[in-house]
Parts: structure tokens; sequence; C-alpha cells
């Protein structure tokens, strides 16, 4: 036999050293060398490299850290990359003092030259205030395309104006009245939006990167969009708002209420969502973002009738990313994010035609991965959730919530309202529903192995067929509790 008829792929494997920190309650994980090489003579580089004391969680293991959560992701990324983060100049100022401490003299240096920079640059509006406030008089509201960067707009009337395409930059909107004002694909880049009246505005392919939005009433809004990641909308109003398919990636919607939002498709990892309202939101089909290459081949040959092979073969109509050139796939909303589609052919593979129907029909998911769920209120909320993250519900108001075959292994649910959740199926392996209200709801084919329900109130709940082996029910309401055939007991 041909000595080259078989290639062999040599893998060299290295150890790596991974760690998991907890910096004020937010949870990262990264490895000693990310945290060591960049700035080794930092105090960031001494505390994980053995020249300095540090406290363990004895419960996690998490190396515990009493400074800013919020803020140490950029510190990482700096650590990783080497790179500043796009930030509001308040934020840069919160993200210098962490530097400081951290001792990180590279970043502080970055920080700074960034902070020069800026001031060092000048606005270049076509109008003044006063001139926007005499074209308003005049009743002009067309300002389609105009650049308007730098301006102070605060507290004016710009109902109805057309600011499509318009350069807004830096823009100050505060308690500014923007009714059904047209934002279409404008650049608010880092745009100040407080407390403004923001009813039924357009914001569709709007850049919102860094934007402010604190108190802003966006009820009935549509943020549809790519570019609104890392901005502030706490305490904002976003009743019954159309933000399907938006990137709320690192968003703050602390206290935010989203009741009614439509928020199908939208990307919302390690997004702030503590204490927000998400009472009957529609949370479904959300997209995570990841991207593939293969060929045409590939997703034609196997199966040419289908609506794959429809897409990429030119029978179908699909969406292309204007800046990447990527196929946008939302129409396969129960195979999305198209890894999906190696487990589909091992499935097939084996003839598991259940698992086959499984992944077509219920893998609707929400991309809520390291997202701060604290006191959240997701009360009649239709969720499908696959976490990859953080799983902190405490005090989360999950009252009448869809969510059947969520993965919540570990889950921090403490206190939580689920009266009348949907929960068939759904993995709580070693969750701590310490004191939850489970009052009338569905457990049924819950995995709650070793789960801890001390002082939860079951009444009425549903654990037909559920894995209750190891589970802590000391002190649980148990009253017309359904148990039907308990596993593991």
């Amino acid at each position: 036999m041909d000595s080259n008829a078989f290639k062999f792929l040599h893998l060299t494997v290295f150890a790596i050293r991974l760690i998991r920190i907890s910096v004020g309650g937010h949870e990262f994980c990264t490895t000693v060398d990310t945290l060591t090489q960049r700035e080794p003579q930092s105090m960031v580089a001494a505390m994980f490299s053995g020249r300095h004391m540090v406290y363990k969680d004895p419960e996690t293991g998490h190396v515990f850290v009493d400074r800013d959560g919020l803020h140490f992701r950029h510190i990482l990324n700096w650590l990783r990359d080497g790179v500043a983060p796009n930030l509001s100049d308040s934020e840069y100022s919160e993200l210098l003092r962490e530097a400081e401490y951290y001792q990180l003299l590279g970043l502080v240096d970055k920080i700074n030259e960034v902070l020069t920079k800026k001031e060092d640059e000048q606005v270049d509006s076509e109008f003044t205030r006063g001139e926007i406030i005499r074209c308003v008089q005049s009743s002009r509201r067309n300002f389609r395309g105009v650049n308007l960067s730098g301006l102070d707009l605060s507290k004016l009337d710009l109902s109805n104006m057309d600011l499509i395409y318009a350069c807004l930059k830096n823009v100050n909107f505060s308690r500014a009245y923007l009714y059904q004002t047209a934002f279409q694909d404008a650049d608010a880049e880092k745009a100040i939006f407080d407390n403004a009246r923001m009813c039924r505005c357009n914001l569709t392919g709007a850049n919102l990167r860094g934007a402010r939005m604190v108190g802003a009433n966006l009820q009935l809004a549509k943020l549809q969009g790519k570019y609104i990641v890392s901005f502030n909308l706490l305490s904002a109003d976003l009743q019954y708002a159309n933000l399907e398919i938006a990137d709320l990636k690192n968003v703050n919607l602390e206290e935010a209420n989203l009741e009614g939002a439509n928020l199908k498709g939208a990307k919302m990892n390690n997004a702030n969502l503590k204490g927000a309202n998400l009472q009957y939101a529609t949370l479904q089909n959300a997209v995570s973002g990841h991207e593939f290459v293969t060929t045409v081949d590939t997703v034609t040959n196997r199966e040419p009738e289908s609506m794959l092979a429809a897409m990429f073969s030119g029978r179908q109509t699909v969406n292309k990313d204007p800046e990447k050139g990527c196929v946008f796939v939302n129409g396969l909303s129960e195979l999305e994010r198209l890894e999906l589609l190696q487990l589909l052919q091992e499935a097939k593979y084996y003839q598991l035609l259940g698992l086959v129907d499984k992944i077509t029909e219920n893998l609707s998911n929400v991309g809520l991965d390291y997202a701060c769920l604290k006191n959240v209120n997701f009360s009649s909320a239709i969720l499908g959730i696959k976490f990859q993250g953080s799983r902190e519900f405490i005090g989360a108001n999950l009252r009448g919530a869809h969510m059947s075959g969520a993965n919540l292994r570990h889950a921090k649910l403490q206190g939580a309202d689920l009266q009348y959740a949907e929960l068939e199926t759904v993995d709580l392996k070693k969750a701590n529903l310490n004191g939850a209200n489970l009052t009338n709801a569905n457990l049924k084919g819950a995995n709650l192995e070793g789960a801890n329900m001390e002082g939860a109130d079951l009444m009425g709940a549903n654990f037909n067929k559920a894995n209750l082996k190891g589970a802590n029910l000391r002190y649980a309401n148990l009253q017309y509790t359904l148990i039907g055939v308990l596993k593991g007991q």
C-alpha cells in the first residue's frame, strides 16, 4: 500500500489554567495567562500569579473581587486584545478609575489618549441650535441626511421631524419631544436621549452605539436594527416597543419597562435586565448571531427540495448583511444557528425521528447569555430560553411564563414568583428554589435532581414524571401537589 495513502493530523495539547472570577456579583471565566501576560506589573497580574492573597468563595470556588463588575469585561478585553472600548466620556471616567485601581498603566494611557483626542475634535454641524429653533417655528421638518453632530437640542419639540440618514453623533436630545420622529439609518452614536418622549419614533437601522436613553419614553417605538450596542436604557419605558431582531448585547435595561415588547429574534447577550418588566413580552426565536462558512453543494445536494436548498440555490430570496456579506437566516426560526443542522443530520442517520421532530419544533431560544436577570418581571412572557452563562433569577416575577424545555441547571431562583409557570421538561438540576412560589406551576417531566426547594410553595403544582431525586423539600407546601410517577424516590 502507498505510504502516502494516509495522512495523520498531529495535535499538540496545551494545558490551560482556567479561572472563574466574581467581580461585584458579575461572573467571568478567563485564563491565568490572559490576566498576567499583557501587564505583568499590574495588580491584576499580582492577584492571579500567586503574589497576592485572593479570596475564594467556598461555595462556588470563584475568586471574589469587590469592584464594579460592569466594567470588568472591558478590563478583560483590554488584557486579551490591547484595544480600548468605545464608550461615553462618563463611562471612560468610570473605567479609568477601575484601570487605576488595577494598576493597568497601559489601559490608563490609552483612555487618556482617547479622551484627549475627543477634546481636540471640533463639532462640524451644518446648523446651530438657534437655526434649528427657527426652522421648527417656520414648520420645516425635513432634515434628512443633514449633519447635526454635537448640537444641544434638549427640551425642543422635534416631533414628526425627518432625521433619516442624518448625522446625530453626540447630539443632546435630553427631555426633547420626539413623537413620531424618523431616525431610520441615522448615525446617533453616543447621542443622549435621557428622559426624552419618543413615543412611536422610528429608529430602525439607526446606529445607537454608546447612546443613552435613561428614563426615555419609547412606547410603541421601532428599534429594529443591528447597531443598538452597549447603550444605556436605564429605567426607559419601552411598552409594546418593536425590538425584533435588535442587537441588544451589553445594553443596560435595568428597571426598564418592556411590557408587551416584541423581542423576537433579539440578541440580549450580557444585557443588564435587573428589575426589568418583561410582562407579556415575546422573546421567542432569538438568533445568537453565529456565523458559519460552508459550500453551496453542502446545503443543496442532500435535500434539494428543502427550504435550505431553495435559499442557497437562487430559487428563493435571501437577506444579506450589507456590511459582512453574510446571509441572514430568520425564516428557519425553529432551526436557527445553522449548527443545529449537524445535530439534525446525526438524528436522521440514527433514525431518531422523535429527536428530529424535537429539533424542528421546539428550538426557539432567546440570546440572554450572561444577562443580569435579578428581579425581572417575566410575567406571562413567552421565553423558551437556553442559557450559556448566568442563570440568576433571584426574586424575578415569572408568573405564567412559558419556559418549557429550558436549561436552568444551577439556576438561582430564590424567592422567584413562578405561579402558573409552564416548566414542562425544564432542567432544574441543583437549582436553588428556596422560598420560591410554584403554586399551580406545571413541572411535568422536569429534572429537579438535587434542587433546593426548602420552604417553597408547591401547592397544586404538577410534578407528574418529574425527577425529584435528592431534592430538598423541607418545609415546602405540598398541598394538592400532583406527583404522579415520581422518579428517583
